[in-house]
């Protein structure tokens, strides 16, 4: 059955040298299979080739299509996908970084992917994401939150509760609490371990301890961490996904699974293994 109907949203990463090219390829496969395309006013804005093609603000892009396509690495998805998540928006990564553990398309298959979405032949992937909780602050995140001292601080000490019961008490330079999604991220550079994304689990790990014995741990992903920060004055701050948090309160940080689960159009069969295998050894399976 043939999904004419389909209305696709496209955002792209004006900072890559090769985003407008490949977004132009995009546009141009998706119309060429009847599927409708609109596209984000900076991407509007960045090249006069888009006339004629509907062009809204981020949320207003997000509202208006079925799903959103992302031209871009992981980071790129990151900026929008917990928008699209709200809105029970599916996100569609087409890969124009490094390996893109989060994209689905590669340039070269896109016409591939266009006849799959024109012939409903794909599946959503369901994510789950982080609720942050902590003074003023309520925030989603995908990857990460993460606790971190400032640059030139010393180590901060603090406690952390699972349900309730203390897991440990650390003196460190931080701490992540991360989903499958985000173990291959900041948490891997940590030392931390790499979660399938099949697994329904949550990994903390502290950011150089000063104690031998604490080592990451995998919880269920229904545990409720807190945070209690036990450092007089400490110079700290909480960053999710990257983005540093304002108007939190370090002597009581409330981290859980989120409500809302992140949606990602999947046509392949799962390469979670061949983009980790590429990722850390450095180079392709393909070039074999």
């Amino acid at each position: 059955m043939y999904n004419y109907n389909m209305k696709i949203g496209l955002i792209a990463n004006l900072k890559k040298d090769n985003a407008l090219n490949v977004s132009k390829l995009t546009i141009k496969s998706f119309t060429n299979h009847g599927i409708a395309v609109s596209i984000e006013k900076s991407l509007y804005e960045a090249d006069n080739s888009f006339v004629g093609l509907e062009r809204y603000d981020l949320d207003d892009l997000i509202e208006k299509n079925d799903t959103i396509a992302v031209a871009g690495g992981d980071g790129t998805i990151l900026r929008a996908v917990k928008s699209c998540a709200v809105k029970s928006k599916p996100v569609l990564g087409i890969n124009i970084g490094k390996i893109g553990f989060l994209t689905e398309a590669e340039v070269n298959e896109l016409d591939y992917t266009s006849m799959a979405l024109k012939n409903n032949d794909y599946t959503i992937e369901y994510r789950s994401m982080l609720s942050l909780l902590s003074g003023r602050a309520d925030i989603m995140a995908l990857n990460e939150i993460v606790l971190l001292k400032e640059a030139t601080a010393r180590i901060i000490n603090f406690d952390v509760f699972s349900q309730g019961s203390l897991i440990d008490r650390y003196n460190a330079d931080g701490f992540i609490v991360s989903t499958p999604t985000g173990s291959t991220a900041y948490s891997l550079s940590a030392g931390g371990p790499i979660l399938s994304p099949a697994i329904k689990g949550l990994v903390l790990t502290p950011v150089c301890s000063h104690s031998l014995r604490n080592r990451s741990i995998v919880i269920g992903e229904n545990e409720t961490i807190e945070i209690k920060v036990n450092t007089q004055s400490p110079k700290a701050v909480l960053i999710a996904d990257g983005i540093p948090v304002s108007k939190f309160d370090l002597t009581k940080i409330i981290i859980s699974k989120h409500k809302i689960m992140a949606g990602f159009i999947k046509i392949k069969p799962s390469d979670f293994y061949k983009k980790l295998l590429t990722k850390l050894n450095n180079w392709s399976i393909n070039k074999e």
